[in-house]
């Protein structure tokens, strides 16, 4: 059976063993990633979903088996489980799962009513049939449990007709380049513009080509790709290839507005009224065999633009806010708009959006960019976005070139949008630089998401550097019995009068963010303790042997502070100067 039957098969499936398979692929792929299956029927959080940690946050899978199609009820029921989602959670990335291809009314609808609705907040995906079917292909145990029986194995029946049954590895290798370099040949034959590559092997065709120079068209057949390329370079320009293509009216527009902006769009083969391939191209494919499933068009004039070095200043923060050094690349090109998008060490991701039609108008949009960079440059692009949000103008100067400059209006932010995740890491990051300036070193910030520990020991750290008072609940030390010391146990008992103590933590090495910390000694200093079973602490201590170490429990809650040198509490007093 062909791949054409692995999409009916797909469609085939019950329910329960389309879930199966959408958890079973998200396990394969994403093997780190936490994923668990969240179910409705539970309470009104999971709506049927499954739920794992990717791009730094929570991430969402949204399976819904509609194999016949996405029709109003469909429809309610999609919007109803994104909604319950977004009400009880704040996703990084949601994702639609279901065992069709949507229809270009459907995809409208879905990019209209879901997309459009919902990706100010996260990442909107949709994993339909065809990249269900792309999956399965390149995860061949998968297939083969949920269809064993989709993709046969051609092996020995291809040896029975090439009689190749008693050739060695090496020979069949010989007889297929020589097959191979033939075909070429008679390929060469049609047009000698053009040049042609032949891979074979591999059940995916190849996915580095897209920027390939030189490169026209790529052609897989599901055993071999053949890839078409420009042998006369210079008559090719002066002669294009052409494609006469006839689309429906929206599909047009979105052609017309691809040209205008430089971004890439994608064709469902159904929006294609008519296709006419040129030659060799129509030669090589069989267009009575052929069915088009999609189209990807994209202008590809900025492919050889080089990075435009410019500073970036805010001049009406106070002070002035400046970037001295910024590289901007040309990320989309069209005949109306240009797109910049950042690039290099900078913390903040930033894209600009330059009209070309004479009206100065600018766009822009940033992101702070945290990992690998320091808790300082991270502040400081914090400082920089939250200015623009403000509604600061901002300049773009080109220090290559003079005449490039931009200037762009920020636009305030909506008060309605969900600000938590920003303030939370404001003060993280505040946090950070207290922490960083007494340690005397740049804390960086890690790579991947930082785990439970590295905040609570961020949160011990920025107690000791800042002296900030606390509220404790009780604390355990030991003390050490010290006979000469005649008012030890009165210490002790004094401490249920609010008696002020002060305790030793002993320097040790932990981990802040992968990098190894020394804490050194430091000195907790509470105002009013109670201690726990006072009259058995006695006891312990009087018939614990001279220097013997008993453990102690005080109550809270009390205040407590963490000081450079004791204060109001005699210092040589073991007694009032345990160990936690």
């Amino acid at each position: 059976m062909s791949v054409t039957g692995l999409y009916q098969r797909l469609k085939e499936l019950s329910k329960n063993d389309f879930e199966a398979l959408i958890d079973t692929l998200l396990q394969a792929r994403f093997p780190s990633a936490g994923i668990t299956r969240v179910d409705g029927a539970g309470g009104d959080k999971g709506v049927d979903s499954y739920h794992g940690r990717l791009k730094g946050g929570l991430s969402v899978w949204q399976d819904k088996h509609f194999p016949n199609g996405i029709k109003s009820s469909q429809k309610r029921n999609i919007l109803e489980s994104i909604g319950t989602v977004f009400k009880n959670y704040h996703p990084v990335q949601w994702t639609l799962c279901i065992p069709i291809d949507l229809t270009p009314e459907a995809r409208e609808w879905f990019d209209s009513n879901v997309v459009d609705a919902y990706s100010s907040k996260a990442s909107i995906e949709l994993l339909q049939a065809s990249n269900i079917v792309y999956f399965l292909l390149q995860y061949k145990k998968i297939r083969e449990t949920f269809f064993p029986d989709v993709i046969s194995d051609q092996n020995a029946l291809r040896s029975m007709i090439m009689n190749s049954d008693n050739l060695s590895g090496r020979q069949k290798g010989i007889l297929g380049g020589e097959y191979v370099s033939q075909y070429i040949a008679d390929l060469e034959s049609l047009d000698e513009r053009f040049s042609y590559e032949v891979i074979v092997g591999g059940s995916l065709p190849a996915r580095d080509t897209r920027n390939r120079p030189g490169l026209l068209a790529s052609i897989f057949d599901g055993r071999q790709t053949l890839n078409v390329l420009a042998n006369d370079r210079v008559a090719l320009q002066d002669d294009p290839i052409k494609f006469l293509v006839s689309m429906s009216r929206k599909a047009a527009e979105r052609m017309h507005h691809s040209i205008k902006t430089g971004h890439e769009v994608r064709f469902t083969g159904e929006e294609f009224v008519k296709l006419e391939l040129p030659r060799p191209i129509s030669e090589i494919l069989d267009q009575s065999k052929f069915e088009l499933k999609e189209v990807r068009f994209q202008p590809r004039w900025a492919s050889n633009l080089k990075s435009i070095p410019v500073k970036m200043i805010i001049p009406g923060a106070d002070p002035p806010i400046r970037y001295e050094y910024v590289s901007l690349r040309v990320k989309y090109l069209g005949t109306d708009e240009v797109t910049f998008e950042s690039e290099g060490a900078l913390p903040i991701k930033l894209l600009i959006v330059a009209s070309l039609t004479g009206d100065n108008r600018c766009l822009a949009s940033f992101e702070v960019d945290c990992p690998g960079k320091t808790f300082r440059s991270i502040s400081q692009a914090i400082t920089f976005t939250d200015a623009i949000m403000r509604g600061e103008e901002f300049h773009v100067e080109g220090l290559e070139n003079p005449e490039f400059s931009l200037k762009i209006q920020g636009v305030p932010e909506n008060q309605d949008e969900d600000s938590r995740p920003k303030d939370a890491l404001r003060a993280f990051v505040d946090d950070a630089l207290i922490v960083s300036k007494y340690l005397g070193s740049d804390l960086v910030f890690p790579d991947q998401t930082p785990i439970t520990d590295d905040y609570e020991f961020l949160s011990w750290l920025k107690l000791v550097a800042t002296g900030e008072e606390f509220e404790i609940q009780g604390i355990s030390f030991t003390m050490t019995k010290d006979s000469s010391l005649v008012d030890q146990v009165e210490l002790i008992s004094s401490a249920n009068f609010g008696a002020k103590m002060a305790f030793r933590i002993d320097s040790e090495t932990r981990v802040l963010f992968g990098m190894p910390i020394r804490t050194g000694d430091q000195i907790l200093e509470v105002d009013k303790i109670t201690l726990d079973d006072l009259d058995g602490t006695v006891r312990r201590l009087k018939a614990a042997p001279e220097k013997g170490a008993i453990d102690v429990r005080a109550l809270g809650p009390s205040k407590a502070r963490y000081v450079r040198q004791l204060q109001g509490v005699p210092s040589a007093s073991p007694a009032s100067l345990g160990s936690i």
